[in-house]
């Protein structure tokens, strides 16, 4: 972490808040974390959360990993989650600032080819994170077809697919000309466009991306990939 202030109120609070005996299913996570492996820690807790959405204990465990790991953002949400399912909690609230003023620390210097990084690492909610952070400072069209191409495909990956297909939307014409960027929005947004129930929407998207495809290479492996859409969704 960069922000001296946010270590300061982690320091006030406890490390995980007051002693309880962790479930089996979340020692791992508290091991990662203990050994320094946010990434890691994060991960796990997640995972544990899909049993047990409403445990505060796991939401303050998560916001405090996500913190540690340079996820200031997920780390706020987590922590209000926290905040709202144990009201009154005054760690909740110290972990919440600590978050919101690491994230304002970063965010004037988030760029799309940090959102970029995050997909590519499959770090999905840190990735749209990013990229709403950095749609406001966009200088140019080329950037924010950038950015939303890249929270298409983290929100796809997330299995928000009506979302995505609004964000890929959105990046048509924005700063992609006919390269692996065109490319790669077009089948995406088709992708997003079929697991959305838009089937013949979808076959369209994947028509013209080969299409984009082939204008380069015969056998340019986006046009393969495309045309493997197709025979799957005949």
């Amino acid at each position: 972490m960069s922000s001296s202030l946010a270590l300061t109120l982690l320091s006030c609070v406890g490390l995980f808040g007051p002693a309880v005996r962790a479930p089996d299913e979340i020692v791992r996570a508290d091991l990662a974390f203990g050994a320094g492996r946010y990434t890691e820690a994060s991960a796990a807790y997640r995972e544990a959360l899909n049993n047990a959405p409403d445990a505060p204990l796991l939401h303050h465990r998560l916001s405090l990993a996500a913190l540690l790991g340079g996820e200031a953002a997920t780390s706020e949400r987590h922590a209000l989650v926290h905040a709202r399912l144990d009201p009154g909690s005054q760690t909740a609230e110290l972990v919440a600032l600590a978050a919101h003023l690491e994230a304002g620390a970063s965010r004037s210097g988030t760029s799309p080819a940090d959102a970029e990084r995050a997909l590519k690492d499959g770090r999905l909610r840190t990735a749209v994170d990013l990229c709403v952070a950095a749609a406001p400072a966009a200088r140019s069209d080329a950037d924010r077809g950038r950015i939303a191409l890249t929270l298409g495909r983290a929100l796809l990956k997330l299995g928000r697919a009506d979302e995505a297909v609004a964000a890929l939307e959105s990046a048509v014409g924005l700063g992609t000309d006919g390269g692996p960027a065109r490319v790669d929005l077009l089948i995406t947004l088709g992708d997003a466009l079929a697991r959305s129930g838009h089937a013949a929407q979808a076959r369209l998207l994947w028509r013209w991306g080969r299409a984009v495809a082939l204008m380069s290479d015969a056998h340019h492996p986006a046009a393969i990939r495309a045309a493997a859409r197709l025979k799957t969704n005949e």
